[in-house]
């Protein structure tokens, strides 16, 4: 068992035992396309995140749905969203779950797996 699967069933684990309590992080408002993996790293706690429509952020939210995005630079937005998520707290659970099981999958040893597939690919490609 991995480091991240071990993490990501622990807090699985507290997220279950704390089934009042309400826990979502809120990114800042990347610009970068590529943040870094704080996006990984948040979603094996199975935290959804409420951040900005970058390209990263937007691209898991497609595959994923495990948060919600607002446009660049609207800080009322996220303060908006964040006041009506209060009542949507089903939602925030879905969106959790939906956190865990994304970190789950890509965790390091298959994501470095799958990028160095990719790079074979494409070595073979340019030598064809």
């Amino acid at each position: 068992m991995s480091a991240i699967t071990s993490v990501a069933q622990s807090c699985t684990f507290i997220w279950r035992k704390l089934k009042a309590a309400v826990w979502l992080i809120i990114k800042g408002c990347h610009r970068q396309g590529d943040p870094s993996c704080t996006y990984l790293e948040t979603y094996t706690c199975g935290m959804p995140i409420v951040g900005c429509n970058n390209q990263a952020h937007q691209g898991i939210l497609a595959s994923n749905n495990a948060g919600w995005a607002v446009k660049m630079n609207d800080i009322k937005g996220i303060a908006d969203l964040i006041i009506s998520l209060n009542n949507r707290r089903d939602e925030i659970k879905t969106k959790s779950l939906n956190a865990a099981r994304f970190a789950r999958e890509h965790t390091f040893e298959a994501t470095f797996e799958r990028r160095i597939s990719h790079c074979v690919q494409v070595l073979h490609q340019q030598s064809s």
